[in-house]
């Protein structure tokens, strides 16, 4: 069995495109992850589980404090922001898709996104910043699909950042790829509508 259960795991991640630790847990709660070539571990089954367990639950707790760390920051800077911004971070893309970004022309930029699967939008919007000072982003190669993830916006004196991160699926070697992606807009005002 040695090796076997590891290479199925594999297979099994390459079906479902996602692959986590408990993958390698047997309904008996034994852990399979031993393989000449590639990890033999040293710790019983239960310790190993624990630590693991444990690992999760700091993640967790750090990402509980970033967030709320975050929402403090943001509430005391809201009331400095016009409704538009407030309405990007309060209203999110989750899980909305880039279709489409504009370069600026003059100092505005255009995104349009397809919000079917979005949390607060529907249907197509586009998003036109104006007084854009800087747009940064860049657009993995080979691009299937992507998912706005997270946003956080920031004041910087008259004119806001916005800084967000998506989740793309690129296909590299002929396989598909989770990558993240990255945009960064510092512009004074937004406007959201629908197409």
């Amino acid at each position: 069995m040695k090796g076997s259960i590891l290479s199925n795991n594999f297979k099994k991640m390459n079906q479902k495109g996602i692959m986590t630790v408990r993958d390698f847990w047997s309904e008996k709660g034994e852990l399979h992850f031993e393989d000449d070539n590639y990890l033999n571990l040293k710790l019983s089954d239960r310790d190993f589980k624990k630590r693991i367990e444990m690992w999760e639950e700091d993640y967790h707790q750090q990402y509980a404090k970033k967030v709320q760390q975050y929402r403090n920051y943001y509430d005391s800077i809201k009331n400095n922001l016009s409704e538009n911004i407030r309405q990007l971070y309060e209203k999110s893309l989750h899980d909305a898709q880039l279709l489409h970004v504009d370069t600026p022309q003059d100092d505005s930029c255009k995104m349009i996104f397809d919000c079917k699967h979005a949390m607060h939008h529907a249907g197509v919007i586009k998003v036109t910043f104006t007084g854009v000072r800087e747009l940064d982003f860049q657009l993995p190669e080979g691009i299937e699909h992507n998912s706005w993830v997270h946003e956080e916006i920031y004041v910087q004196g008259n004119v806001f950042e916005l800084h967000a991160v998506l989740d793309c699926v690129a296909i590299v070697n002929s396989k598909p790829e989770v990558k993240t992606f990255r945009i960064k807009v510092v512009a004074q005002d937004v406007k959201i509508e629908q197409v």
